[in-house]
């Protein structure tokens, strides 16, 4: 290899992966965490990192979740990019093939009750469920800590256990859940 093409794909790596953290430039997972309060665990994967590189990790909002893990042997994990456009402010993951335009997401029904759909360009959908294979994840308004099991066809189930929000106010609690809907990432 060239060294000039060597310092060029250096600086263009460089500026993409910026270009993927600065998408997202906030995150609610508690900073002050260790162990398993701060990350998600994979057979296949490793440690998955809620809290991202600090200015890039996932964010829960009433209604759905955004923002950016990362996968210790995966690299970036995109729970989506806040801008659902389906009913009640979710994603609608209705062509988890199709990525034009981006609507892929996982949804959060106001009691903390996880489901949708993450993408990661090396692994593949990762299905927060509900669906056959059984994928529950949820947060627990009381004490803003996840519970539960993420499945992916190409890295298995992603335990997200114990991981906590930074405090209890980013769960907020309705009294009028939303119906979950059925869908595959097949």
């Amino acid at each position: 290899m060239h060294p000039r093409f060597g310092a060029l794909l250096v600086v263009v790596a460089g500026l993409s992966l910026f270009g993927v953290a600065g998408a997202h430039a906030a995150t609610n997972m508690d900073p002050a965490a260790t162990g398993s309060a701060r990350y998600g665990w994979g057979e296949n994967s490793g440690w998955v990192n809620l809290h991202g590189n600090g200015t890039s990790g996932v964010e829960v909002t009433p209604d759905y979740l955004k923002g950016l893990a990362w996968i210790e042997n995966c690299g970036w994990l995109n729970f989506g990019e806040g801008t659902p456009e389906g009913p009640g402010s979710h994603y609608t993951n209705t062509a988890p093939n199709n990525l034009t335009p981006p609507n892929f997401g996982v949804n959060n029904d106001r009691l903390g009750n996880l489901w949708g759909l993450a993408w990661s360009e090396n692994a593949g959908w990762v299905n927060f469920g509900p669906n056959a294979a059984g994928s529950t994840v949820a947060i627990d308004p009381g004490t803003g800590r996840f519970s539960g099991n993420a499945w992916s066809e190409n890295l298995g189930w992603l335990s997200f256990t114990g991981v906590a929000t930074a405090d209890v106010a980013t769960v907020p609690v309705s009294a009028v859940p939303v119906t979950l809907g059925q869908f595959s990432a097949d």
